[in-house]
């Protein structure tokens, strides 16, 4: 197995390496041959005719002078004159070939002649005319390849040569798989090992001294030598199961020989692909060399370690190796082991101990390391690569040796941060000798420090349970590097250093949580290395290094409040959490206020702007969640204490502070005069007041949210007259009204007032204040506001939603409902009434139309009876269902009434739908739904006629369908009518005939003959167009109920009747629907449905036939079709006779399965008809494809003997292409 995967690598390698090289070697020869013709051309023109081609007043040029012109020194032609022309039809032997595509393309131009003359080739003879054209070309004219390489045209010779290759790659393909069903067939295995040897050596040899003895025939010498390496493999699988031998030693036999086979069959034959295959059959022998000496895996990596060495040393210090074809091979071969190696070790992490890591990264170390010194590209990255398996190499070296993993975590973060340093320190050397650019410098200090920082990471996760053990790292190491990174950052260094102050800092936190003191320093050394960023560095650098400070003074903030709780409160009251987030809130509440005081400066820039937004909303969210962090600790029943005061308490007066502090800074940012506050501020303090204020929504202090929101609106109503923007008016205003509403409803909570009260007095206290403006405003002519429109559709949108709040709680009252849609009916009649004209005002009326349908609704829904105001149903389900139908007619009355009118048209169409939607949700019984569906289809009819659009009867007709289906569902559901199983076929049928109805009377069939709606537009013949849409609806009809009768049903009536309704719906739509063009793939339709519904018919009445005789069927009818069409439309029974052929395919598979007999000489027959066909109809395609059918029916019938037939083929194929080969060189000679 491991050899034949061997195999299939080293196929695909070839492949790809062999189509790169074939498309170098063209562009190569392509660019020499077009530089010697025209050196050759120049040369003969100079010599021979240049002279007396020149025009008889033009000086002679410099070429003339000289009399004739040699090649430069170092040209191919230079010591022997121009090249010989080769005789017609002779073309160099492939060693030429080889040796030439091996030069370098000549690239240096070679300036063309004065003059040259373009000849005119005479009639007879080959002779050239003496009659010439001078064409003179520029002075500075020079000779390149061109830019966009011609793809070249084939001789004939060359075509033939092509398709003599193509065919013996094939025959030693058939003899590869030969050999691969030759070890499965039924010999003893000696000698079967004995005949493949024996071939495969025959093959082989006899390739090489073809390709020696009979140039004419190196094609074949190739094809056989290959044939013979390519059984190679097939030969060691033999001796596997053959010999009693160790696999090991067999794969390392073998890859010894196929080594040396391989290699000496490159040499032989110049071939750069079988270099490469050698290359890589030694790595194989390199790792059957480690399994011999049953050490591990490690001694199959260290082998490969080794090889890559030796490569590496070969292919540097050999200046044969570099000139041969086993170049590119070493080359990649030795840059992709080590990697390979890295990749395995990696697989196999679970199996490795860190003694054999240590041996693996160091000699990989070491690899890269000599990479650096003898090879100069790609220099940066061997050094980067080699360090870091150095330190792999160190890391599990100390494992091994036991040190415990903190230190070593430790040893790895110093070494780390000392190349960091290092790298920045001496960047000038390190640019100069290794070429790094300030990108990679600084990318590579990113790394080095973010390596540090998780190794630290991990020093403290690896004791995250304990009290006690990273202390030293707190207070020793984290502080060193601090120390280390704020000398560099002081020192010229860039954001890296600055970023990684920060990172180390906040990595003290990771100490003990309970320790109060211990990350203190690292946090004050934290804050002053970035104070020495601010001050030395750039604007954007020090503005960046100001925030992170901001950051770390939180956390100075919370462990100062912590040190406080430790020092001054009692040992047995240690509230920690309570004393850090009361810490960070007044870090944060100070930069707040700090930041509010330099709010006017007009001097500062952009960026300083932008960070100074950035603080001010970064201080408002930390206040908002510590004011949330510290309300659910006080809710916590084991809630600490900080400095003898109770998380609770600290929550309140947190919150009472944060609402002060966030009011005097907005205050001291709104404009006095003119002006606007800055939007970037102005959002968050408003979303702070907001969050202060559901903060303060709780039960234990309930006289908390008053209070807020007392302070909150008096804040929005001072701060309104310096707002400039209205839209910032309108949210100030928004923004008042809701914490009043919600305060008035908390606070009535603590009055004894029920649940049903409460939201009560909330509507009210929302909508009859908003009622009362709109009057006003109305009442003094002018128009209404835009701030009182945002709020009025605020309120109609807003309320249904409180609503459903309301309604899906626990307790629900009727009365309340009433009065919420009393008020939600009135404010939207009041806003329809005040807006005046405008593009949404008919939309005002949709929460009319939905309250009046709830109102009929909500009297007849059930409610708990033990609680709300109205206890009791005013009527019942069957009243509420014929009040919503009522209110559908009433719509439909609307609708025909104001028919002429174009305004509210939308609405009219929403309170028809509204109602019918209802009734669908709230009672859908069967004849409820019938009713709904016979309203909905005399609503789409009316709108046929009123809107002028006939895609309104497409609903119709499915409405009336619906209609009719559910109508005869609820009669059978009675005792009217008898059980029936064909109700739906017989409601389709039904429903057709009233569709048939519907277009008669609408003028199907009138003239002109109306047509289809194309645009969703009004139209004249709108009534045509619904007939159009009626008949095509009854045809569909039709079409599903015989669909249905007989695809669902066995019986014999509905089986033959349904299928005669289906085909007679076809008919009917092919007669009047299609259009011209269309009729005759309509006829093609109906055929094929009809022989379909017939087989199906044979199948349920007689018997069913098999998938083989099914798919016969259908291949005969189809070619059929094809024969009818083939004289008129001869592409389209072409077509038809394709498909029929695709269809008699399957059926040929499908016999094989069924085991058909009589099927497959039917199939036979089939194809010997198609291929008769084909014959006489000159049509190639059908012609080979009854033979290849034929001959695979043939084949499968000879499937005993697939060896014999290989080798058979092969031979042949080899014999043909010797036969061509042997023709095409007599030809030539």
């Amino acid at each position: 197995m491991g050899y034949t995967i061997l195999v299939i690598i080293i196929a695909v390698v070839a492949f790809l390496i062999g189509r790169r090289t074939a498309a170098g070697r063209r562009s190569q020869q392509l660019g020499q041959a077009w530089q010697q013709g025209y050196d050759a051309a120049t040369a003969y023109w100079r010599t021979g005719t240049g002279a007396q081609a020149s025009e008889p007043d033009a000086a002679p040029g410099p070429s003339a002078a000289a009399g004739s012109t040699q090649p430069a020194p170092g040209h191919p032609y230079a010591h022997a004159g121009s090249p010989p022309a080769p005789a017609p039809g002779q073309h160099p032997a492939p060693a030429a070939r080889d040796q030439q595509s091996q030069q370098p393309a000549q690239t240096t131009p070679t300036p063309a002649p004065a003059r040259l003359p373009f000849l005119t080739p005479a009639s007879g003879g080959g002779q050239v005319s003496d009659r010439v054209r001078a064409i003179e070309f520029g002075p500075q004219r020079t000779s390149a390849a061109p830019s966009v390489p011609v793809r070249p045209t084939l001789s004939a010779r060359e075509r033939e040569l092509r398709n003599v290759n193509i065919t013996l790659y094939v025959a030693a393909l058939l003899l590869v798989a030969a050999g691969a069903l030759f070890l499965s067939f039924a010999l003893a295995p000696v000698a079967k090992l004995v005949g493949l040897c024996v071939v495969a050596a025959a093959f082989y040899a006899a390739g090489l001294i073809v390709h020696r003895v009979q140039p004419n025939l190196r094609p074949a010498a190739a094809a056989f030598t290959g044939t013979g390496l390519a059984l190679l493999p097939l030969c060691a699988l033999a001796t596997y199961n053959t010999l009693h031998t160790p696999p090991t030693g067999i794969w390392l036999g073998y890859s010894v020989v196929g080594t040396l086979a391989f290699g000496f069959a490159s040499l032989r034959l110049h071939s750069r692909v079988l270099a490469w295959l050698a290359v890589l059959i030694l790595i194989s022998t390199a790792m059957s060399g480690g399994a011999v000496l049953q050490q591990g895996v490690l001694a199959y990596l260290l082998a490969l370690l080794v090889l890559a060495v030796a490569m590496l040393l070969l292919v540097i210090g050999s200046p044969a190796v570099r000139a041969s074809q086993f170049h590119q091979a070493l080359s990649s071969s030795y840059r992709l082991l080590p990697p390979l190696v890295f990749l395995a070790s990696l697989v196999m992490l679970d199996e490795l101990s860190s003694r054999e890591f240590f041996w693996i990264f160091l000699p990989l170390s070491a690899f890269y390391v000599l990479s650096t010194r003898l090879e100069e590209r790609h220099r940066l990255w061997n050094l980067a690569t080699a360090r870091a398996f150095f330190l792999l190499a160190v890391l599990f070296g100390l494992d091994y040796a036991q040190v415990d993993t903190r230190v070593i975590l430790v040893l790895l973060a110093g070494l780390l941060a000392a190349q960091a340093a290092l790298v920045q320190h001496f960047a000038a050397a390190y640019e100069r000798v290794f070429g790094a650019s300030q990108t990679w410098r600084v990318a590579e200090r990113m790394v080095l420090w973010a390596g540090a920082w998780l190794a630290l990471a991990a020093g403290y996760t690896r004791d995250a349970y304990s009290a006690h053990g990273t202390w030293w790292l707190t207070l020793l190491v984290i502080p060193a590097l601090l120390v280390l990174l704020g000398w560099l950052a002081g020192s010229g260094g860039t954001l890296v250093e600055a970023g990684w102050l920060f990172g180390f800092a906040l990595l003290a936190l990771a100490e003990n949580w309970q320790d109060e003191w211990t990350p203190l320093p690292a946090l004050v050394l934290g804050m002053a290395g970035l104070g020495a960023v601010v001050r030395r560095q750039p604007e954007s650098r020090a503005l960046l290094g100001a925030q992170l400070r901001w950051v770390l003074l939180l956390a100075v903030g919370a462990k100062s409040a912590q040190l406080l709780q430790f020092l001054f409160a009692p040992a047995s009251d240690r509230g920690v959490a309570s004393a850090a987030m009361v810490g960070i809130w007044a870090a944060a509440a100070g930069m707040l206020v700090y930041s509010a005081r330099n709010a006017g400066h007009a001097e500062r820039t952009a960026v300083a702007n932008l960070h100074w937004r950035i603080r001010v909303t970064a201080s408002l969210l930390v206040m908002v969640v510590f004011a949330l962090a510290l309300r659910l600790q006080g809710e916590l029943p084991f809630g600490a204490h900080f400095l003898g005061v109770t998380a609770g308490s600290w929550s309140v007066l947190v919150l009472i502070g944060s609402v002060l502090a966030t009011a005097w800074v907005a205050w001291r940012c709104l404009p006095t005069s003119g002006g606007a506050m800055d939007v970037f501020v102005h959002a968050p303090v408003l979303g702070a007041l907001c969050g202060y204020f559901v903060l303060a929504l709780r039960t234990d202090f309930w006289w908390l949210a008053p209070l807020v929101a007392a302070a909150n609106i008096v804040f929005l109503i001072a701060a309104l007259p310096r707002c400039t923007a209205a839209g910032w008016r309108i949210t100030h205003a928004a923004l008042a009204q809701i914490q009043l509403s919600v305060a008035a409803w908390w606070s009535v909570e603590h009055f004894e007032l029920d649940l049903h009260g409460q939201f009560c007095v909330l509507l009210l206290s929302v909508v009859l204040p908003q009622a009362a403006r709109l009057v006003l405003s109305r009442s003094r002519g002018a128009a209404v506001p835009g701030e009182l429109r945002v709020i009025g559709l605020g309120i109609l949108v807003g309320l249904p939603l409180l609503l459903l709040a309301y309604a899906v709680g626990p307790q629900t009252d009727r009365g309340t409902i009433l009065l919420s849609l009393l008020l939600w009916l009135g404010y939207a009649l009041l806003a329809h009434w005040a807006f005046g004209a405008g593009p949404y005002r008919q939309w005002l009326l949709l929460p009319v139309s939905l309250a009046v349908a709830a109102l009929a609704v909500v009297p007849a829904a059930t409610f708990d009876s033990t609680t709300g105001w109205v206890r009791a149903g005013w009527w019942g389900a069957t009243a509420a269902m014929w009040l919503l139908a009522a209110q559908a007619v009433v719509a439909l009355g609307l609708e025909w009434t104001y028919r002429r009118q174009q305004g509210h048209q939308w609405i009219r169409l929403a309170a028809l739908l509204v109602p019918l939607v209802l009734m669908l949700g709230y009672q859908p019984e069967l004849r409820w739904l019938a009713l709904v569906f016979l309203i909905g289809a005399a609503g789409s009819i009316l709108l046929v006629h009123t809107r002028q659009m006939g895609l309104y009867s497409a609903a119709a007709a499915l409405l009336l369908l619906g209609a009719a289906d559910t109508g005869l569902q609820s009669l059978r559901s009675g005792t009217m009518v008898s059980e029936r199983t064909l109700d739906l076929s017989w409601a389709l049928l039904g429903g057709a005939l009233v569709l048939l109805v519907l277009a008669l009377l609408h003028g199907r069939f009138q003239e002109p003959v109306p047509h289809y709606p194309r645009h969703w537009q009004k139209s004249a013949d709108a009534g045509g167009q619904a007939a159009r849409i009626y008949y095509a609806a009854m045809l569909a009809s039709g079409f599903t109920a015989g669909a249905v009768a007989h695809l669902l049903h066995r019986e014999p009536l509905p089986l033959l009747g349904g299928a005669l309704v289906l085909v007679l719906a076809l008919l009917v739509a092919r007669l009047h629907e299609l259009p011209r063009a269309w009729r005759q793939h309509g006829t093609d339709a109906v055929v094929v449905a009809a022989a379909l519904v017939a087989l199906r018919c044979y199948g349920v009445l007689v018997e069913p036939l098999g998938a083989s005789a099914a798919l016969l069927y259908l291949a005969v009818v189809a070619a059929g079709i094809g024969l009818r069409h083939w004289a008129p439309h001869r592409a389209l029974g072409r077509g038809w006779l394709i498909a029929g052929a695709t269809l008699g395919s399957a059926a040929e598979l499908a016999s094989v399965l069924d085991a058909g007999t009589l099927t497959q000489m039917l199939v036979l027959l089939f194809f010997a008809g198609l291929l008769a066909l084909g014959l006489t109809q000159g049509e190639r395609l059908l012609m080979w494809w009854a033979a290849v059918a034929i001959t695979a029916a043939v084949v499968w019938f000879l499937r005993n003997y697939a060896f014999v037939l290989l080798v058979l083929v092969a031979i042949a194929l080899i014999v043909l292409a010797l036969s061509r080969l042997v023709r095409v060189e007599n030809r030539r000679n």
